[in-house]
């Protein structure tokens, strides 16, 4: 409960000293240079933008991939393997009523 007032003791005395401190706030940020530090940040992402813009028109259309082709089951013909297709064939032809 008694979190957020400590808080705000902690926040109004943090905001007291800055006051204070104002004119040594102020020179050490306008050493940094910010605004130079932002401009050049700005100019080059604006030339990542063109680059990669350059790039996506550069690329051609994709086209749209077609069906793949079925697997295509090849057989070996085996000794075995002929004969068992000439007894289905003889076996095919005894049969009476297939006579008829």
């Amino acid at each position: 409960m008694a979190l957020p007032f400590i808080a705000g003791i902690a926040l109004g005395a943090g905001i007291a000293f800055a006051f204070t401190k104002r004119d040594q706030i102020a020179k050490s940020l306008g050493n940094l240079n910010l605004d130079k530090k932002i401009q050049d940040g700005i100019t080059a992402s604006k030339a990542t933008v063109t680059n990669i813009k350059e790039k996506v028109q550069a690329k051609p259309a994709r086209k749209k991939p077609g069906r793949k082709p079925k697997a295509k089951i090849e057989t070996q013909m085996t000794p075995n393997s002929q004969d068992e297709s000439n007894a289905n064939l003889n076996l095919e032809n005894s049969n009476p009523r297939m006579n008829q």
